[in-house]
């Protein structure tokens, strides 16, 4: 398992690696960078940020089953998932994270590179 995070420097004319800020031990886990207070609500099963993470999850499944329609339903589901993460930090968070969601698949078997946006 390897994992980078770059961010665009100060200056706008190159790349700065970043530490993971958050990071679960087990396999599979998650790398976050950035604003995540809300995600970490979620997680914990506060309200109102569980039942909307939820809610978004379930109304993007859709959309990730059409854009990537060959993965195995448990890899949707964790696109998914993720994706439902973003959406709702940037609904409690709005000056801060964007919803527009980007979302790239490497297959290294069959050399492929999956990528929609959400």
């Amino acid at each position: 398992m390897f994992e980078i995070g770059v961010e665009i420097n100060r200056n706008t004319d190159g790349l700065t690696f970043v530490l993971p800020i958050s990071h679960q031990k087990p396999l599979p886990h998650s790398v976050r960078f950035g604003e995540d207070h809300f995600i970490e609500r979620a997680n914990a099963g506060f309200e109102p940020e569980r039942s909307k993470w939820e809610s978004l999850v379930d109304g993007v499944i859709p959309a990730v089953a059409k854009a990537f329609p060959n993965i195995p339903q448990r890899l949707q589901e964790s696109v998914a998932s993720t994706i439902g993460s973003v959406k709702l930090e940037a609904h409690f968070n709005p000056q801060k994270v964007g919803s527009k969601v980007n979302v790239a698949l490497i297959d290294r078997i069959g050399r492929a590179v999956l990528s929609t946006a959400l």
